[in-house]
Order: C-alpha cells, then structure tokens, then sequence
C-alpha cells in the first residue's frame, strides 16, 4: 500500500487501514467491573404487600399535604379518603359542610370516615358490605383494605375501562409464574 492509494481513496483499503489503526491504537480504557450493589432489605414492619401497594397508589395520585407512610394509622381520621375520592370525583367532597379538619374528638374522626364510606357508595358506586366509618377508625385492617381495593378498582377501571374480576383474576394470574 503506497500514500497514493489513500490519497487517490479506494473506499475499501481506507476501511482496511482505519480498522486496522483503531485495533492497534484505539486510546479506549476498558472499565473494571463494578461489584453488584444488593439492594438493601426492606424495613420490617407488619405491613402486608397488599397495604404497601396501596400505600404506594395513595402516594402516587400526588394528592395535596398528603403522604402516607403506614396505611391503617393514615387512614384512620379520613381525611387520605376524603381526598382520594374527591381525587376520584372532583368536586364530590363537600369540604365545608363536613368535618374534614375538625379532628378534636373521635365524633368528628368517625364522622370523617363515615362521610368517605357514605360517598364511596354514592358518588363512586362502590360494592360495600359490612362497613363504617368506625371499622376505618378502630382500624379493621379487612374492612379498610376492602375500601381502599375499591377506590384502587374505581381508579384503574376509569382508565382501563369496565373488567369484571374473573378476567382481571385471570390477567394477574397470568403475570406471575407458577
């Protein structure tokens, strides 16, 4: 190969010789493996997966002053509900006729929950059996989960569209090895 060749550029020698100068003389510094980082546990706590999910939908609806960091003791004075309804249904909550933060007495507190159940039904058409708001206060942990798996349904049903439980059943099972 002669300077003229380059020069007088035969296309292929040019790759030829470019490849063979970046294998010689590339100037890449290959990186060291980095360890794998473990992630660390979770916290211990006597949450279930199913309230931590929720937890983390509350959470997610990026609902005014509110974050929830355990589910049963957040939802007790149902302001969170109040809010994830009226989230739901803007304008639902009637914030003034209602003791949503007059929280001086368990009156007031379970007021605010029965408020939340009585709008569950009403305005989100919610299935509800066996509830009030002093389950949600005293903090049945089956009856509140129950309530928020409704709103969590009412939500995702609103932008997925109408799926009867046996097809939704049949999706999640679906989703996760045997």
């Amino acid at each position: 190969m002669k300077g003229s060749d380059i020069v007088h550029a035969f296309e292929r020698l040019n790759m030829v010789l470019c490849a063979a100068i970046f294998n010689e003389k590339h100037g890449l510094e290959f990186e060291k493996e980095k360890p794998i980082v473990e992630l660390p546990p979770e916290p211990e706590t006597d949450e279930t997966r199913e309230m931590r999910i929720f937890k983390n939908w509350i959470n997610s609806q990026g609902l005014e002053e509110v974050y929830v960091n355990y589910l049963m003791d957040d939802l007790r004075d149902g302001r969170v509900l109040l809010k994830v309804i009226d989230r739901l249904r803007p304008k639902s909550v009637d914030w003034e006729k209602k003791y949503s933060d007059k929280l001086h007495s368990r009156i007031h507190i379970v007021q605010n929950c029965n408020y939340a159940v009585d709008l569950s039904k009403e305005k989100m058409d919610v299935k509800l059996v066996g509830i009030q708001g002093l389950n949600i206060v005293d903090g049945d942990v089956n009856l509140t989960l129950g309530l928020v798996w409704q709103l969590c349904k009412v939500y995702w049903e609103e932008r997925v569209g109408k799926i009867n439980d046996e097809v939704l059943v049949e999706w999640g099972n679906g989703r996760v090895s045997n």
